[in-house]
């Protein structure tokens, strides 16, 4: 049956809400969170994983709220980036704060004039 210029069962359909919300998510207690000291715990050991020393060798500290702090001394920016995305896709890490520090290998030599 036609109903204004559209079928009966298709205007229907148009004045109808087709809006559908996911159920809620109820927490249970097999859903916990990762501690910030298991969360630190996987972080170094996947640096450790790494085939730079300089960067085997930072420290990771993790905050309750899931943010990552990487300490320690590097010889480049580029492992200083390795070692930020070596730790990046880590479940519950929500932030990277990478304090680690770029330092020459080499010490400055003096020039007397």
């Amino acid at each position: 049956m036609l109903f204004g210029g559209v079928h009966h069962d298709t205007a229907r359909r148009l004045t109808q809400p087709t809006t559908t919300y996911p159920e809620p998510m109820i927490a249970t207690p097999t859903m916990q969170r990762t501690s910030s000291h298991e969360l630190a715990k996987a972080a170094s050991k996947r640096l450790k994983s790494t085939c730079y020393p300089s960067i085997r060798g930072l420290s990771c500290e993790c905050d309750d709220r899931g943010v990552l702090y990487l300490r320690g001394r590097l010889s480049s920016y580029y492992q200083k980036q390795l070692a930020q995305e070596a730790v990046a896709d880590l479940p519950g890490i929500v932030e990277i704060v990478n304090q680690a520090e770029v330092v020459s290998l080499t010490a400055p030599v003096a020039v007397s004039a």
